[in-house]
C-alpha cells in the first residue's frame, strides 16, 4: 500500500541456522529495500563480500543485522549489531558492535568505498572505531591470523590491555590508524600508526604517552649489538615516540622523544632525546648488519657531573666521592663512534669546569674489552688539587698547568694505565698502573717513576680530618722512584726508591734508599686507618748528611757538620693536630765537626765582665767536633736527656722541654768554657718557638770571679751589644 511491501515476522534459515526477520520495498518517492535480520549464528566471511560489492547496488538497501554468535577470520564475534547502507556509491556503515575474541568490545562506524590502490578491485573502508580489550594479546591474536600483526615478536608484558577510540582507514592488507585517543595498558596515549601486509610487515607509529613503562618492552639485559638489528628483522618499523614521563629499571625519565626506523634488518635513530634527574642526553646512530655501527653520537649536558657517575668505568666511580666540589659544576659530553662490535672506535670530549678530557677508546663488546688512548688538561694544577681535597696545594704542588697523557685499557674486572705522562706544577712524573677487582678486595699495583715528586705535607696544627676513609676500600703495591722528593717546595730527599703498600686498611711507605744532603736516608711509615683513631708510626735513619746553612733558623742552630740520626715516633688521631698532641717516641742526632750559631763558647771567658759574657751568650758561633741530642717524647712534647756538645772551645750540655703543639720551648743549656777550672754559665731558651727568648744566667761567673781575683792583666770587657 502507499508504494510499500513489507514482510514482517518471517521465520527462514541462513547456512543452516535458524533466523527471523522482515524485509520492507519502498518504491516511491525513492525505490528502496530494507532488511532486517536476527540469528543465533552467522557466517561473516561469506558476507564480507557482499559489502565489497561496492558500486553493484542499483536499488539501494539497507540491512540491519544481528546475530547471537558469528565467525568471522577464524573468530568467534559475540553480540554481533550491525546496520549497513548499500548503494552504487558504495556502503554506509552506520553502526557495528560486537564483542571481539578476548572479550574486546567493538563499536564502529564508517563508509565502504572502492579502494584507490592500483590492482584487483577492492573495497576500502574509513571510519571510527571504539574498542575496550580487556585481554588485547587474545585479541591480537585474532587479528594476527588475518596476517595484521606480527603478534608472535612482541615482547610478553606488553599491550594487555587497550581502551581507544580511533578514526581507521582499511584497505587489503593495509590500516592506517589516526586520532588515537585512549588508554593502553593502563596509560594515556595520543597518536596515529599505519600497519600493513605483504611478504614484509610494516610499522609506522607516532605515538605520545603520558606515561611509558619500558620494562616490558625493552629486556633486562641489553642485547648485544650484533644482535640488535635481529630483532628487527620479521618487519620493518618507522616510530615517533614521546612520553611526558617513562620508566625503565626504576629510572625515570622526563621527558623522553624516540624518532627511529628499521628496514631490511638495519636500525636508524635519527634522534633520541630524553632527560634523566637534570642530564639531558641526545643520540643518534645506524646499526647495520652483523652490529656494524655507523654515524654514531651520543651529547650530555649535566648540571651536575656526579649525575654522570654511573657512566665512568668499573672503579672511577669513587672519584666522585674525592672531590664533591668539583662535581656538582656543569659538565658536557660528547661521544662519536663506529665500527664493529669487535672495534668499535669512539672519540670522547668532556669538559668539567675548566678540565677538559679527550679520548679515543676501542671497544671488543664481544670480550668485553677496551683501550684508550686519553688526555687530560688543566690550566691551574693546585686550583684542581684544592677542588679534589688537597688543601694548601699551591704551597707544596707549585704553579703550573695540569697535563697527563695516558694508555688506558679495560677488561671485566680490570682497569689499567699501561702507561702515563703526568706534568702538574712542580711535579713530573710517568709509570704504569693497575687496579684488579676480580678479587675479594681491589688490588691496585704498578710502578711510578718522578722527576720531581712533591709531598702534600699537612699541617701538623691543621683540626681537619685526615681522608682516610678511602684507605679501607682497596690494597695496594705500588714501587716508586724519585730523582727528587720535595717537603712543599723544599728539596727534600734526592734520588729516592721504595714501595708504597696497602693492605686490609693499613698504608705503609718503605723507603728503602735515599740521599740527603750528601748522606743517606731510609725508613718505613705506616697509617693504620682501621684503628679509632687512626695511628701512625714512623721510623727512619738519617747517615752521613751534610750541614751547610741553617737547619731550623732558631736563635741557636746548626750550620755546619755532618749529621747521623735516627727517628721512631708513633701518634694516633684523626686530624694533624690530635696526632701531634699524642706523638710519642725517640730521637736521637749525632753531628760531627760542625758549627752551632748562636752563641761564641769560645769568648766565654769568665774572667771577663757580664757585658762580655752576654754578648759571647747571645751571638757569635761555636766550632765543634761532636754533638749529641736525644729526646723522648709524649703527648707531643719532647723532653731532651743526654745532650752534649763538645769542641776546643768547651762544652755544653743541654736540658729542657720543646712542646711541640704549643709550637713552645723551655730549655737551659749548661756552658762550659775551656777555661780551668771554668764555672758552669746558664743560658736558659723559653717561650714561642719562633721568638725563642734567651736569658743569660751569670750568677756562677760572679761567684767565679771572686774566688779567682784578677791578675795583673786584666781581661778587657767587651760593649753591651
Amino acid at each position: 500500500a502507499g508504494g510499500l511491501a513489507a514482510a514482517d515476522d518471517l521465520a527462514m534459515e541462513i547456512g543452516g541456522s535458524p533466523a527471523r526477520g522482515a524485509v520492507a520495498l519502498r518504491v516511491t518517492p525513492a525505490p528502496r529495500l530494507d532488511l532486517a535480520l536476527a540469528a543465533s549464528r552467522l557466517d561473516l566471511d561469506a558476507w564480507l563480500p557482499v559489502l565489497e560489492r561496492t558500486g553493484s547496488f542499483d536499488l539501494p538497501t539497507g540491512v540491519d543485522l544481528s546475530a547471537e554468535a558469528a565467525t568471522f577470520a577464524g573468530g568467534t564475534l559475540r553480540g554481533l549489531r550491525a546496520a549497513v547502507d548499500l548503494s552504487n556509491a558504495g556502503a554506509q556503515v552506520r553502526e557495528v558492535r560486537a564483542v571481539l575474541p578476548g572479550d574486546a568490545a567493538l563499536r564502529l562506524s564508517g563508509r565502504i568505498a572502492p579502494s584507490d590502490a592500483p590492482g584487483p578491485r577492492h573495497a576500502r573502508f574509513e571510519g571510527d572505531v571504539a574498542m575496550s580489550a580487556p585481554a588485547l594479546r587474545t585479541t591480537l591474536a585474532w587479528v594476527q591470523q588475518a596476517g595484521v600483526t606480527p603478534i608472535a615478536s612482541l615482547p610478553e608484558g606488553v599491550l594487555r590491555t587497550a581502551d581507544l577510540g580511533f578514526h581507521v582507514v582499511a584497505e587489503p592488507a593495509q590500516i592506517a590508524i589516526a586520532a588515537i585517543d585512549g588508554t593502553l595498558d593502563g596509560n594515556r596515549v595520543a597518536g596515529s600508526m599505519t600497519l600493513r601486509g605483504g611478504k614484509r610487515f610494516v610499522l609506522g607509529a607516532g605515538l605520545t604517552f603520558d606515561r611509558l613503562d619500558l620494562d616490558g618492552w625493552l629486556p633486562g639485559e641489553a642485547p648485544s649489538l650484533a644482535a640488535l638489528p635481529g630483532h628487527f628483522a620479521p618487519f620493518d618499523l618507522d616510530l615517533r615516540l614521546e612520553a611526558k614521563q617513562a620508566l625503565f629499571q626504576g629510572i625515570a625519565f622526563a621527558p623522553l622523544s624516540l624518532d627511529a626506523s628499521a628496514e631490511g634488518g638495519r636500525l636508524t635513530v635519527r634522534k633520541l632525546d630524553v632527560q634523566v634527574d637534570g642530564v639531558h642526553a641526545t643520540a643518534s646512530a645506524t646499526v647495520g648488519e652483523g652490529g656494524h655501527v655507523s654515524e654514531g653520537r651520543l651529547d650530555l649536558q649535566a648540571p651536575r657531573a656526579e649525575a654522570l657517575a654511573p657512566l665512568l668505568p668499573d672503579g672511577l666511580a669513587f672519584l666522585t666521592h674525592q672531590a664533591p666540589g668539583l662535581w656538582q659544576t656543569a659538565t658536557n659530553v660528547q661521544v662519536l663512534g663506529s665500527g664493529t662490535p669487535e672495534r668499535l672506535a669512539l672519540k670522547l670530549s668532556a669538559d668539567l669546569a675548566d678540565l677538559r678530557l679527550e679520548s679515543a677508546p676501542v671497544l671488543d663488546l664481544t670480550h668485553h674489552t677496551w683501550t684508550a688512548t686519553t688526555t687530560l688538561r688543566h690550566p691551574g694544577a693546585p686550583r684542581l688539587a684544592e677542588a679534589l681535597g688537597m688543601g694548601g696545594a699551591a704551597f707544596w704542588l707549585g704553579d703550573g698547568s695540569l697535563g697527563l697523557i695516558a694508555q688506558l685499557s679495560g677488561a671485566p674486572g680490570r682497569l689499567a694505565a699501561d702507561s702515563f705522562d703526568l706534568a702538574a706544577g712542580g711535579l713530573r712524573a710517568t709509570g704504569a698502573l693497575l687496579l684488579d677487582r676480580a678479587g675479594a678486595r681491589p688490588m691496585l699495583t704498578g710502578h711510578i717513576a718522578a722527576e720531581t715528586l712533591p709531598l702534600p705535607l699537612p699541617s701538623w696544627h691543621s683540626v681537619d680530618p685526615l681522608p682516610v676513609g678511602g684507605l679501607r676500600g682497596f690494597d695496594a703495591a705500588i714501587k716508586f722512584a724519585a730523582e727528587r722528593v720535595q717537603a712543599g717546595l723544599a728539596p727534600l730527599v734526592g734520588h729516592a726508591e721504595g714501595t708504597v703498600g696497602l693492605a686490609d686498611g693499613v698504608l705503609r711507605v718503605d723507603l728503602t734508599r735515599g740521599e740527603l744532603a750528601g748522606g743517606g736516608v731510609a725508613g718505613v711509615a705506616t697509617l693504620d686507618a682501621r684503628a679509632d683513631p687512626p695511628a701512625i708510626a714512623v721510623a727512619f735513619g738519617i747517615t752521613g748528611a751534610a750541614i751547610d746553612g741553617p737547619v731550623l733558623d732558631l736563635p741557636l742552630d746548626l750550620t755546619d757538620g755532618r749529621l747521623e740520626a735516627h727517628v721512631g715516633v708513633t701518634a694516633t688521631g684523626h686530624a694533624p693536630a690530635a696526632m701531634l698532641s699524642t706523638l710519642a717516641g725517640d730521637v736521637t742526632l749525632a753531628v760531627t765537626d760542625g758549627a752551632l750559631s748562636g752563641v761564641a763558647l769560645a769568648r766565654l771567658d769568665p774572667r771577663g765582665d757580664d757585658a762580655a759574657l752576654r754578648a759571647a751568650m747571645l751571638g757569635g758561633a761555636t766550632p765543634f767536633a761532636t754533638f749529641a741530642l736525644a729526646a723522648h717524647a709524649e703527648r707531643g712534647v719532647l723532653t731532651l736527656h743526654d745532650t752534649t756538645l763538645d769542641g776546643p772551645a768547651g762544652s755544653i750540655g743541654a736540658e729542657g722541654r720543646i712542646d711541640l703543639p704549643g709550637d713552645a720551648a723551655d730549655l737551659r743549656l749548661a756552658l762550659h768554657p775551656a777555661v780551668p777550672d771554668a764555672p758552669t754559665l746558664g743560658l736558659r731558651l723559653s717561650g714561642p718557638w719562633s721568638t725563642l727568648r734567651r736569658a743569660p744566667e751569670l750568677a756562677e761567673a760572679a761567684r767565679w770571679r771572686a774566688a779567682h781575683p784578677p791578675e795583673a792583666s786584666a781581661v778587657p770587657s767587651a760593649p753591651e751589644p
